[in-house]
């Protein structure tokens, strides 16, 4: 059976050479041979097994994973406990705050220069002082000061100084880490 196809569209025609011949006709292609039907072939099925065998950098890299999820859980547990310490200090200087209030109110409210006179006369024997007992100082004298001389310094003083920058040092990350 030979299959025939329109002169009209180049899509389907590949024969067509519109410069030469623009009639629309039919034309005959070559008759295709019919394939043959394919029969499946009887194989052994083959089964195969791999054998599982773990990369070594797969464990470090499985390792280093969880080796960072403790730690990053660890941080969080920690973010816990510091934030419940942080909420309870809160509430006790809100406490201590309220109660500084009412005791700075209290030692107000008891402060009478009126009283705090008559005691300071009648049991500390004190009074105003008087035009009389006034003493005024003469500080019209010349002032004088000290200049340290930077010639004068030897090697020795340097050592000193930098063993006691030294010892600074050391004291400093002592008292940082205890």
């Amino acid at each position: 059976m030979a299959r025939k196809r329109t002169d009209g569209s180049a899509a389907y025609d590949l024969y067509r050479k519109p410069w030469k011949d623009s009639s629309a006709r039919e034309l005959e292609l070559p008759e295709l041979p019919e394939l043959p039907q394919q029969r499946p072939a009887d194989r052994e099925k083959v089964i195969v097994k791999a054998r599982a065998s773990i990369s070594l950098t797969a464990i470090f890299g499985f390792a280093a994973v969880l080796a960072l999820l403790v730690m990053v859980i660890s941080g969080y547990v920690r973010l816990y406990e510091l934030n419940s310490v942080h909420a309870d200090l809160s509430e006790q200087l809100e406490s201590l705050q309220t109660e500084q209030s009412r005791l700075e109110a209290s030692y107000e409210s008891k402060l009478d220069m009126e009283q705090i006179e008559a005691v300071a006369a009648s049991e500390l024997g004190m009074h105003i002082p008087r035009d009389d007992q006034i003493v005024y100082l003469d500080m019209s004298g010349e002032d004088s000061a000290v200049v340290y001389d930077s010639d004068s310094m030897d090697v020795n003083s340097v050592f000193q100084a930098l063993r006691n920058g030294f010892s600074y040092l050391i004291e400093y990350i002592r008292a940082y880490f205890s």
